[in-house]
């Protein structure tokens, strides 16, 4: 068994493979952990959520474990219930509103105070949407491939694909989850279906400039380049949602339901 010397400090402890700090205050609460070896930080927020979260430069959406849309400071301070409303996946932030799929599997966008509620074009769908300048993406209940314009015109059928979850839109390809839980590329138009190196997931990918993050089918965290080459799994952390990713931290939802952000 390994032997930890361990220094106390205050509400913090010290040991020789582990920083772990825990912060309690009346409007925030989460621990931080250090891991020497892999030179990553850990938070652990304390609200849990039922999918990933959707991440702005200071603010942190998600769905309840009580399907509630919420949000909150990425301090853990300030924490929201948008206008009342209730959500069935992660929400979709963009500059001026939240888009995303109700408990009736209605698309809907607010504004970001949740206010304004409106129905996109009657349109259903059975995850998150990914939002564009000009289109909304989504997996419809048929599991279709979709797009419509903001306003919920222009419905298409992408390329005749189906999914299983919601899809990751770059400038010029479209990630998606297949029905076998493969993850795949297509063109905006839908050609060029292209397999992501064999790899399969239990949601859709999260997509950056040099990588592929996923939730791989053992609920393991992965990235890959997207070329579906460079597999490998990140620190080991246990992910039961897609994760959203920014320059500096990767934010998923952890095997225990709750609000995670680790370091990239």
């Amino acid at each position: 068994m390994e032997s930890l010397a361990r220094i106390n400090f205050g509400r913090g402890t010290v040991n020789t493979s582990r920083l772990r700090w825990t912060h309690l205050t009346k409007v925030a609460t989460w621990v931080i952990v250090f891991d020497i070896d892999s030179h990553m930080t850990l938070h652990k927020y304390s609200h849990t959520t039922k999918a990933g979260p959707y991440v702005t430069r200071d603010t942190l959406y998600f769905q309840g474990t009580d399907d509630g849309l919420y949000c909150l400071k990425l301090d853990g301070s300030g924490f929201m219930h948008l206008g009342g409303h209730s959500t069935k996946s992660r929400p979709f932030v963009t500059a001026n509103f939240l888009y995303f799929q109700g408990t009736d599997d209605g698309l809907y966008r607010t504004n970001l105070d949740g206010s304004a509620f409106t129905p996109i074009g009657g349109h259903s769908t059975h995850s998150s949407p990914f939002v564009t300048r000009d289109f909304i993406y989504f997996q419809g209940t048929d599991n279709g491939l979709y797009r419509a314009k903001l306003d919920g015109t222009g419905f298409t059928h992408i390329g005749g694909h189906p999914t299983k979850s919601s899809p990751f839109v770059t400038n010029d390809s479209i990630y998606f989850l297949g029905l076998d839980n493969g993850l795949y590329r297509v063109k905006l138009d839908g050609g060029g279906f292209i397999p992501l190196g064999g790899h399969s997931a239990n949601s859709g990918p999260f997509v950056t400039r040099d990588f592929v993050y996923f939730q791989g089918t053992d609920n393991g965290l992965y990235r890959m380049k997207p070329d579906g080459k460079g597999f490998a799994p990140i620190n080991g952390h246990v992910s039961k949602a897609s994760p959203f990713v920014t320059d500096k931290y990767i934010y998923f939802r952890g095997g225990d339901d709750y609000l995670y952000r680790v370091s990239v």
